[in-house]
């Protein structure tokens, strides 16, 4: 079993063997506490 499980979109599929998956990640700062 994984550590952990990312879930994302798939944006473009027109490649034969090639998926374009979209991740929307956000990682709270150790420092600054900000989102990116």
């Amino acid at each position: 079993m994984p550590a952990r499980v990312v879930v994302g979109v798939v944006t473009s599929d027109k490649a034969s063997k090639t998926r374009r998956v979209e991740l929307n990640r956000t990682v709270q700062h150790a420092k600054y506490g900000k989102f990116v």
